[in-house]
Order: structure tokens, then C-alpha cells, then sequence
């Protein structure tokens, strides 16, 4: 499902909570929130009612994320695509819209990983950055 122009701040009421609490509940840093179309593709995971239960989830989440693969995650701005299986972001429109082109990986670098970014294109129509962290 994509929501159309939806505009978040920090203290939003949105299905599950504010964005800042579910960014604070899935341990993601704010920035990635603000310009991306849609917040749906953050999974809600309701507490079972064995905290046991939770402790192995959480677990065994978090062993398939460290060994995943790095990718672009599939969340990403509305002016942003993501192809060839995650491993390819771009902006198809870019000497039209400048804004909302965000994409974050699907999981954070583990000490010591390195990743490269290849620029394919440039357009001289916009004064901007690249920006990673």
C-alpha cells in the first residue's frame, strides 16, 4: 500500500504510534523517515504474551539481519527506485525533481564492512551532495 503525499513529523499519530516511537522501536535512526512516501514497510510486531516468546523472535531476527546480504531496503523516497534486486538506486526523473530521492540500506554496516557507491550519471541541473552515515 502507498499513501499519497503523506506529510510525518515527529509526533504524528500514525496506525501504531508516533514516528518517533516506532523509530525508536525498530532502531532506526530519524533521518531515514523523513522524505519517504510511505512508513507501511515498517512491520508492526506486536508483544506476545510470552516474553520468552519475544527474546527468541528478537533473536533470530537479529542473526538473519547480520548475516543478510547488504541492499537498498525497499523502503525509499517517493522521487527513488530501487532495481536489479536492491543492489541498484536511482532517480529516474532527476532533471525534473530534485527532493525526495532518499534510499537506505536494509540493514546498518557491520565494523569494519565496506561498500562502494558508483555514479553512473550526473545531472548539471542541481547543486547537491551525496551523503552516507
Amino acid at each position: 500500500m502507498v499513501l499519497k503525499n503523506p506529510t510525518y513529523d515527529r509526533n504524528t499519530p500514525i496506525d501504531k504510534g508516533t514516528v518517533e516511537e516506532i523509530t525508536k522501536l525498530k532502531g532506526l535512526r530519524e533521518y531515514k523517515l523523513k522524505d519517504l512516501e510511505t512508513l507501511q514497510a515498517l512491520s508492526w510486531n506486536p508483544v506476545p504474551d510470552n516474553p520468552l516468546e519475544q527474546l527468541s523472535r528478537n533473536n533470530l531476527t537479529r542473526g538473519l539481519i547480520s548475516l543478510s546480504e547488504i541492499h537498498f531496503h525497499s523502503v525509499h523516497g517517493r522521487n527513488a527506485r530501487v532495481t536489479n534486486g536492491g543492489k541498484a538506486g536511482s532517480r529516474p526523473r532527476s532533471a525534473v525533481e530534485f527532493n525526495d530521492a532518499i534510499v537506505i540500506t536494509n540493514r546498518p554496516l557491520r565494523p569494519g564492512e565496506m561498500f562502494s557507491v558508483v555514479v553512473e550519471r550526473i545531472v548539471d541541473r542541481w547543486s547537491g551532495s551525496i551523503a552516507a552515515g
